[in-house]
């Protein structure tokens, strides 16, 4: 029999790890996902309820009120199709509730700390506990903005007479404006706009116009350059303030002249300068949007010829094309759309699965068959519960999933399975690398076919043995008896294997005599070397071959015919160890010859 002699120790065959693992953040149970205003969170909708979701994956808000952008850190609801203001929410999930408030021109959000609300006619501002701010209320007030914030008040207010404008800032305090060194008195400003988001706003002060910035309290004529070097005219009302001020709905127009020609201040509903419009021209003011959160990403979607997407990072496949279209990303989080509904998935760039069959250990093919276990080791943070895994049956693994084992525990998670393995076709009794594709699952998401790669060779566990003092020959018939040894495993009660002899063309017999001997004849031996082989078969087994040699001398005068029966054991270079000659080992058996020469064995 060929002894095999391993040259190499692999330390961890059967394995397969694979890195940017995929799991579901959100599952695709909404009808739309999208990237929050003013946090780093994004928003889904479904069946008329909004969730926040923050980017430690944690759904931090359950509303079925409608929910306005984040600004400063607060998004104000309101009940679905009215301006009711329900109460607001905080970045953390806090929810302070309010009762008995509505917008205010349109604006939901706080600036500055404040929250401009309407209530019972009357303007006011709640601070970011949901009290009333120490501000009286008014029947006109406008958001903060610049930290500055500005109301209308009157000298008799029970009378609603005599109007003026007061600026205050986040502390409660006035604003006091000052021309050329003297304080201006608070009762003489007809008109304040709020400031716009360039920090410049007007005073009217009593009719004429003049700027002011946020860094300054100081007021600037506001004036209109006919010409270079001409004389400049500071811009003011042809009337009061009620005649010159139009309330457009979604804006507010201040008429003024400067000499003979119109010029209009326009402010926004929210009373913030916008534009200057004089003599066909115009100077307009920037708006500053909100700051868009931009996230880097590694991700891309790739389409299949069925109209599928997957996912990629770095040009490597995380999920094969199994979505009906992706989103958009964010860092490491994708946006999917599948069954019609979406979902969010965080691809886990450290993450990495294992798979091992054997416990890591090659496998020897003694029969057919070999039970053994697959195993799927996962990261703490994937859910053993979630993941299953297959192998065809087709690939020469049956796995038992009634036998399905799943644990998890602090140091990971894992997935196991008893299987039942076929021996691969032609496997030689050498290692050699078998490759059973591995299709895996998790929490539904399909991953990309996995190559297990085992090291597993045939264990030829029988031997063939010459019994020397059973030969006989007679008339260029030779008999001889051969021995079968076989390791047995616990349990195996039998021997399932078929032995038969083979020639080129001589004519030959088998008898069995029990199950480990039988009588081989040979008849009608050709002078010289005859070869014989014995073979054991066994079902889904490839051969194991036992060469013989029949060496047929003819007698000659006065001397008997002789027959010299050699076993041969080849033995392959690929297996033998460093510094091990190579040779042929032989055993050899004698008849006829002179007694000196008799069993002679070489080694």
């Amino acid at each position: 029999m060929r002894r095999i002699i391993f040259a190499v120790s692999f330390l961890m065959s059967c394995l397969f790890a694979e890195a940017q693992m995929a799991r579901w953040v959100m599952q695709p149970v909404y009808d739309s996902i999208y990237v929050a205003s003013g946090i780093p969170a994004v928003i889904a909708d479904s069946s008329g309820v909004t969730s926040v979701w923050n980017m430690n994956e944690r759904r931090v808000i359950v509303t079925s009120d409608r929910l306005h952008a984040f600004r400063e850190g607060l998004a104000v609801t309101t009940k679905k199709e009215t301006d009711e203001i329900t109460g607001f929410y905080k970045e953390n999930g806090e929810f302070v509730p309010l009762s008995g408030y509505s917008v205010a021109y349109s604006y939901p959000y706080f600036s500055d700390g404040y929250l401009l609300v309407k209530k019972n006619g009357y303007f006011c501002y709640l601070d970011t506990k949901g009290a009333n701010a120490n501000i009286a209320p008014q029947t006109k007030m406008y958001p903060f903005n610049g930290k500055r914030a500005v109301f209308m008040t009157y000298k008799s207010p029970e009378r609603m007479k005599d109007p003026y404008c007061i600026c205050v800032d986040t502390g409660n305090k006035p604003v006091n404006f000052s021309f050329k060194g003297k304080t201006i008195d608070t009762e003489d400003i007809k008109y304040l706009s709020s400031l716009n988001d360039e920090g410049i706003g007007i005073a009217v002060v009593k009719r004429k116009v003049y700027f002011y910035e946020q860094d300054s309290l100081r007021l600037e004529p506001a004036c209109v350059d006919k010409t270079e070097g001409s004389k400049k005219k500071q811009i003011q009302l042809d009337g009061n303030i009620d005649e010159a001020l139009l309330d457009m709905g979604d804006s507010i127009v201040i008429k003024a002249r400067s000499g003979k020609n119109d010029v209009s201040f326009v402010c926004d509903r929210l009373n913030r300068l916008r534009r200057i419009q004089f003599e066909g021209n115009s100077a307009v003011f920037k708006d500053e949007d909100q700051v868009k959160l931009d996230y880097e990403t590694d991700l891309e979607a790739v389409k299949s010829g069925d109209r599928l997407f997957g996912l990629n990072c770095g040009g490597r496949t995380v999920l094969p094309p199994q979505f009906e279209n992706v989103e958009f990303f964010l860092g490491n989080y994708a946006v999917v759309c599948t069954g019609g509904k979406i979902g969010m998935l965080v691809v886990d760039k450290d993450a990495s699965f294992r798979i091992q069959m054997n416990k890591g250990n090659d496998v020897a093919f003694r029969h057919q068959k070999f039970e053994t276990v697959v195993r799927l080791d996962l990261p703490v943070k994937f859910s053993s519960d979630k993941c299953r895994f297959d192998i065809s049956p087709e690939d020469g693994c049956e796995i038992d999933k009634t036998s399905i084992q799943t644990r998890n525990t602090e140091s990971g998670n894992f997935v196991q399975y008893n299987c039942i393995l076929t021996m691969p076709d032609s496997l030689p009794d050498v290692t050699t690398e078998v490759v059973y594709p591995v299709r895996m699952t998790y929490d539904k998401l399909k991953y990309p076919v996995c190559p297990l790669k085992i090291r597993a060779w045939h264990y030829k566990y029988i031997n063939v043995d010459l019994h020397e003092e059973e030969i006989t020959i007679e008339h260029g018939n030779v008999e001889f008896t051969v021995n079968i040894s076989a390791e047995k495993n616990p349990g195996e009660s039998d021997y399932p294997f078929v032995v038969e002899i083979k020639t080129d063309s001589l004519q030959t017999s088998l008898e069995k005599i029990s199950e480990t001997r039988y009588k081989c004849r040979i008849f009608a031996l050709e002078e010289g070397l005859n070869d014989v082989v014995i073979n054991i078969l066994e079902k889904g087994c490839p051969p194991t071959v036992f060469p013989f040699e029949i060496m047929y001398v003819k007698p000659k005068k006065n001397e008997e015919e002789q027959v010299t029966i050699q076993k041969r054991i080849d033995v392959e270079p690929s297996v033998i160890q460093e510094g091990e000659p190579l040779e042929a080992v032989q055993d050899t058996v004698a008849v006829g010859l002179p007694a000196e020469a008799d069993s002679v064995r070489q080694e």
